[in-house]
């Protein structure tokens, strides 16, 4: 099953490159098969195959070299079980073929499959691991699923009992990563922590003692694991910061440190390392070497000349030694509140902002650049984006600048638009816009009076200031001259105009009393 081509000599002890090919991006191997995709999404097979796990059809029982599975070039991801495979395409459709004595198929009927066939006719599958008799997979919406044999509680679903059909565990929509070993299973949630369940004669679950799990338990109460690996009687995982964990049997060493059997996770390869990892406070952060929600860049919220916008960065040290950021880096256009150096013990954050400064208009679009001594990213880059209205500019040529457009629409009004139930803006009687070219302008207030009058006297007393502005961007005192009262209720104020293009505001308005 080495793929080589024909028995080289020896024991096949030493390193062997399987062909001349280049393009390989990934592999997996069972019992007696090996299983791999190339760049292209191809699948390639290799290996001894009389129960179908080649997929070549039921004349091919065994394959010396490489040799694509059928034509397809969009397969996602796939495993090799023990004489099974199980595999996703592009499109989320779930497959399998090979040995199905137990159902894990999960085709609903027994018997082997020699070529891959559809596993019922859901789609959104997005991860899925092959055991020794058993599968597990993970849809898109973060639920997990399990078919095959059961005889250890390794399905995770409450019972013994097996099912040829994947059912789901449990209810939870948050896991991350699964994997399926002999007969015991690990898996991961989207926080970061670790859960087991199955067979747990040698403290393969790693919960401290020997006890069998029907449905997944946690392992621990840390956090930050990355990957895990259920084996045939022991497990192994990493966790941020690069360190390797292994626990279960080690009768042959399998645990890499000498002694007996280990019933939790230990440490192994173990090299104490800072680990960065930046986030907007407002986005949680899924995986420790991702920023800003899942990718390195931050788009601030549109703004005008002279109206700086923030937002809050954090700065994580998920590793398992001190980190220390030397200097920050801000292009102009763009300003850091961090004071360097700056020093996070493991598992320490600190919080700080970015401010977009708003004093030159246009598009900006640099890059926030931490320098640490995380030996991963020494130097840790965010793009930031941001655009800057101009009070000056009027790219629409519609008369308002481009500032000014953005302060209306703040103010809720949208320009050439009526807005009869806008308090805070006055405009000329009859005019569409806000825009006054009248010089008389009446009070718009819910559709109807601006104030109530004494029903006996017909007065009212009330104290208003209105102020004037021609582009939104400042407003001063206009002044009241010559107020009245219309037929309706509502006030009218006569307002000289200077020529120009006019926005007036109500400031303060005090309670209305009725003499």
């Amino acid at each position: 099953m080495l793929g080589v081509g024909e028995p080289p000599p020896g024991d096949g002890r030493s390193f062997l490159r399987v062909g001349t090919d280049n393009d390989w991006l990934d592999v997996s191997i069972g019992e007696r098969h090996g299983i791999g995709r190339k760049t292209n999404g191809s699948l390639w097979v290799w290996g001894y195959g009389p129960s179908g796990q080649l997929g070549l059809g039921p004349d091919f029982s065994y394959q010396i070299s490489p040799i694509q599975l059928g034509t397809d070039t969009g397969w996602l991801g796939f495993d090799a079980g023990n004489s099974f495979n199980v595999a996703i395409k592009a499109d989320g459709s779930l497959w399998s073929w090979g040995q199905n004595s137990y159902g894990q198929l999960g085709t609903g009927v027994s018997g082997n499959r020699y070529t891959p066939g559809r596993i019922g006719a859901l789609a959104g599958w997005a991860k899925v691991s092959a055991g020794d008799t058993h599968s597990l997979a993970i849809r898109s919406d973060g639920t997990l699923w399990a078919w095959g044999s059961n005889g250890t509680g390794k399905l995770g679903i409450g019972t013994t009992t097996g099912t040829n059909v994947p059912v789901p565990v449990g209810t939870d929509t948050d896991w991350l990563a699964v994997s399926a070993g002999y007969a015991h299973s690990l898996a991961l949630k989207t926080d970061g922590s670790l859960w087991a369940w199955g067979n747990n004669s040698r403290g393969q679950l790693g919960t401290g003692d020997t006890v069998s799990r029907l449905s997944p338990v946690r392992v621990g109460t840390a956090n930050g694991w990355q990957s895990v690996n259920a084996g045939n009687l022991h497990s192994s995982a990493v966790r941020s910061g690069g360190t390797v964990w292994l626990w279960g049997a080690n009768e042959g060493g399998e645990l890499g440190v000498s002694g007996g059997d280990r019933l939790e996770p230990s440490a192994v390869f173990y090299t104490p390392t800072p680990d960065i990892s930046v986030s907007t406070v407002a986005i949680p952060l899924h995986d420790s070497h991702l920023a800003v929600s899942g990718e390195q860049k931050y788009t601030f919220s549109s703004t005008t000349e002279g109206s700086p916008t923030s937002a809050n960065f954090t700065i994580f040290n998920h590793g398992s030694s001190t980190l220390q950021i030397s200097n920050v880096r801000t292009a102009p256009g763009f300003s850091a509140g961090l004071a360097v150096p700056a020093t996070l013990a493991p598992g320490g954050s600190v919080v700080f902002p970015v401010t977009l400064d708003a004093t030159r208009a246009g598009l900006l679009s640099e890059s926030l650049v931490l320098s640490s001594n995380d030996p991963d990213e020494a130097e840790f880059v965010i793009n930031l984006t941001g655009r800057v209205y101009s009070f000056t500019d009027d790219n629409d040529g519609d008369g308002l600048s481009d500032a000014a457009e953005v302060k209306l629409a703040e103010m809720g009004f949208r320009w050439d638009t009526p807005d009869p139930g806008l308090l805070a803006v006055l405009r000329a009687e009859g005019h569409r816009a806000g825009l006054v070219t009248e010089a008389v302008l009446r009070a718009a207030h819910q559709g109807g009076a601006l104030f109530k009058q004494n029903e006996v006297t017909r007065k009212a007393t009330f104290e208003l200031r209105l102020e004037k502005s021609t582009d939104l961007s400042d407003f001063i005192g206009a002044g009241i001259t010559g107020a009245s009262v219309d037929g309706g209720g509502r006030l009218l104020v006569p307002q000289p105009l200077d020529g120009q293009k006019s926005f007036f505001r109500f400031a303060t308005q005090s309670p209305l009393s009725t003499p």
